[in-house]
């Protein structure tokens, strides 16, 4: 689990007075998996303006929602083992990242598996924190707790800048602007070890996913460690099984969805503390749209199987997302109901036409008729 209060304690540090992040390593890779430089920098050496740029991404490596975005992994069986990564990972943090074959051999293992088809750059940031004890009521003391030593590890896409037109100051004129190789926000990123309790946890890592959808499980291999899905991935394969035992049974599948997330928000909000998904908030759902009990017992299967354990009710559904196609649904009844009720004046249409044509043919112009009569005939 990632320590979210952890996380934020790091961030808070991460600003120009009180960033202590010395080591900076790199390596950029082309789209072709070949290594065009690798470096190795002082960032607190840098001036100003680069090093702005290199804070954000390291910013950004450790943002957005636990277990949406940060997981905490553990290792595999493989990678506690002597030789194992974790004593690599291990290594490579005392090393401080001035071991250049450590540097090489992480480099090589994400160039090879890394599932991406341009140019991206590898960036690791070196850190020692001096944690500082707190009391009771959460004040700092001045008695040093813990050197929590740490890196992060930052994957980047590089991509060519926008083509455009750029004001020249000294010639006082607008001209092209070159294209030029730039890097982009993490796509992945990991931090080890992890800081939990205010202390390194050298049993896991937090593992940073910019979107939730894409986790590339296979950097998570690489680290030697067993990947989990995010909170969205849950939410998708929940509604893909639901899909996949109720489409036989009900015309929209889509609506008993969409019930289902709202009893899953409805008894997590009844709760105090944080509620676990548990496959009764689907049943009884699905027991008022008679799906029969062989294919409900299939369904429970299929959550025990695909969900992972002690899922928390809040990943598995978005408030956003349920009111959005809560109006989205109620916007395809209102076209329904406008194309019912266009359809209903084209009628009264068409019999009003043919009631006027039916008069004319009957009672001629001029011809005297009373209202009794002409009654008579629109209601025959």
């Amino acid at each position: 689990m990632v320590d979210k209060k952890g996380i934020l304690e790091l961030c808070k540090r991460f600003k120009k007075e009180s960033c202590t992040v010395t080591t900076l390593a790199g390596c950029y890779v082309d789209g072709s998996k070949k290594k065009v430089t690798t470096f190795r920098k002082n960032l607190l050496n840098l001036d100003d303006a680069e090093f702005f740029k290199y804070l954000k991404i390291l910013k950004k490596s450790v943002s957005g929602q636990v277990r949406k975005n940060l997981l905490g992994l553990e290792f595999d069986k493989g990678a506690t083992e002597a030789g194992g990564m974790q004593q690599f990972l291990l290594g490579l943090t005392e090393s401080q990242l001035k071991n250049d074959d450590m540097l090489d051999i992480l480099y090589d293992k994400i160039i090879y598996e890394y599932d991406y088809p341009g140019n991206f750059i590898i960036l690791l940031f070196y850190d020692t924190y001096d944690v500082i004890k707190r009391s009771k009521d959460n004040s700092a003391l001045d008695e040093s707790e813990e050197a929590y030593s740490y890196f992060i590890c930052s994957i980047c896409p590089v991509s060519l800048s926008k083509p455009g037109l750029g004001y020249n100051a000294p010639r006082e004129e607008f001209e092209p602007v070159e294209q030029d190789w730039m890097i982009n926000d993490p796509d992945i990123a990991f931090l080890y070890p992890s800081f939990s309790d205010r202390s390194a946890d050298v049993n896991t890592l937090t593992y940073y996913v910019k979107k939730p959808l894409e986790t590339h499980p296979e950097i998570a291999e690489v680290l030697g460690c067993n990947m989990q899905k995010t909170s969205v991935e849950e939410r998708e394969c929940l509604k893909d099984i639901i899909k996949q035992h109720v489409t036989s049974t009900v015309e929209n599948a889509d609506e008993v969805v969409l019930k289902v997330q709202q009893n899953i928000m409805d008894k997590d909000n009844m709760k105090d503390d944080e509620g676990i998904f548990d496959d009764s908030v689907v049943v009884e759902v699905l027991e008022e749209h008679n799906i029969p009990e062989s294919e409900l017992n299939r369904l429970k299967a299929d959550l025990s199987e695909q969900l992972s354990k002690e899922i928390p009710l809040s990943d598995l559904y978005d408030e956003k997302e349920i009111s959005k196609e809560k109006q989205q649904q109620r916007e395809k009844e209102l076209l329904q109901e406008i194309t019912e009720l266009k359809g209903s004046i084209n009628d009264a249409h068409q019999n009003y036409e043919e009631l006027i044509t039916k008069l004319e043919k009957k009672y001629p112009s001029g011809s005297t008729v009373s209202i009794d009569e002409i009654i008579a005939t629109i209601r025959s």
